[in-house]
């Protein structure tokens, strides 16, 4: 059974009609949405949508953003919330499949709700993995109130992680752009996002790739590197020949794609369908 509080606030995400419950699907007009194990689902795999075990437990959210979660004067939704530590009564959890405190699973890009129902929504590590985020940004707009606010964290100098699922590692000044409708307050480096979660972050995933590749010696050889040997081989291409870069450079590209500086792209324009003879 739905709360009759969310589906109030639930829209048919084709037509923005008002859905309503006729047996173990919602309904508006020709549009039917299955609802599994009592979470509406609004994206194509329906009945067939992913189930999380009931006992993970994703990373836990910001400690800034906890007070957001725990007014319970507001309505907030968690977008791509994962399986939340605390499920808290006033915020709507939405995901692309179910976890265990789902309560909608649906698309960023075409949000399942009624204009301006949240008074704030919160985005934890999301924006990375969705493919056209300038759309989710216009989506997290439309279903906010005048005055509400939104509040995300999004990946900028992160290895790959979630792929293939993982499509764009933003600056400040594209993360900006993506929300231009808004009048931002800050965007910044939050304490989980500071340099030292970038080396962190980086230089584990590095050597776990180097570790599979070029074995125990040579994820020793580049670990034994310093900062200072890496920062003068940029500054000075004749310090490059070294054993700790020829080992990175000599990786598979596969392996390399997940910590690359950047991509080179080659592609041809398909050619045009021959008139059909009929």
């Amino acid at each position: 059974m739905l709360a009759d509080a969310l589906l109030d606030i639930l829209r048919c995400p084709r037509s923005g009609h008002r859905l309503a419950v006729e047996g173990e699907d919602l309904v508006a007009g020709d549009h039917r949405y299955p609802i599994v194990e009592g979470v509406p689902v609004f994206i194509d795999a329906g009945r067939s949508v992913h189930r999380m075990p009931k006992d993970h437990v994703s990373n836990p959210v910001s400690p800034d953003v906890i007070p957001l979660l725990q007014d319970g004067s507001k309505r907030v939704l968690n977008l791509g919330a994962g399986a939340s530590k605390t499920k808290y009564p006033n915020v709507v959890e939405l995901e692309h499949q179910i976890f265990s405190t789902t309560d909608v699973v649906g698309d960023a890009h075409c949000l399942p709700f009624a204009d301006g129902v949240f008074d704030t929504v919160i985005a934890m590590n999301v924006f990375e993995h969705l493919h056209a985020p300038h759309v989710a940004a216009a989506e997290i707009h439309r279903v906010l109130r005048p005055g509400g606010r939104v509040v995300i964290h999004t990946a900028f100098l992160q290895p790959l992680h979630e792929a293939p699922h993982h499509y764009y590692n933003a600056t400040e000044f594209g993360v900006r752009n993506w929300f231009k409708a808004f009048d931002v307050e800050c965007c910044r480096a939050s304490p989980n996002f500071s340099p030292a979660y970038t080396l962190a972050f980086t230089l584990s995933n590095l050597l776990w790739i180097v570790q599979q590749h070029a074995g125990t010696e040579g994820a020793g050889k580049v670990g034994a590197s310093t900062l200072a040997d890496w920062a003068a081989a940029w500054s000075d291409p004749a310090k490059c020949d070294t054993a700790a870069w020829k080992i990175l450079a000599d990786l598979p590209v596969a392996a390399q794609s997940a910590v690359a500086a950047g991509f080179e792209l080659l592609a041809t324009k398909r050619s045009a369908r021959p008139p059909s003879s009929e």
